[in-house]
């Protein structure tokens, strides 16, 4: 996923990607983590097109 070991438990304690223990150990499964990172590729690349929107729009680009 390309994130630290830390950052990924918190996403779990926060309940964002679902997980199960299995006796200390927590355990994800690929299906979920798949799904949280193409959700948050795709809400990175909504937010990239709107800030290309404004930056037309003030005419940034010229």
């Amino acid at each position: 996923m390309g994130i630290s070991r830390p950052s990924l438990m918190k996403l779990v304690r926060e309940e964002k990607i679902p997980s199960h223990k299995v006796g200390s150990h927590t355990r994800l499964h690929s299906k979920d983590v798949l799904a949280f990172r193409r959700a948050q590729l795709e809400h990175q690349s909504k937010a990239f097109e709107e800030l290309r929107a404004l930056e037309e729009e003030w005419g940034v680009l010229d």
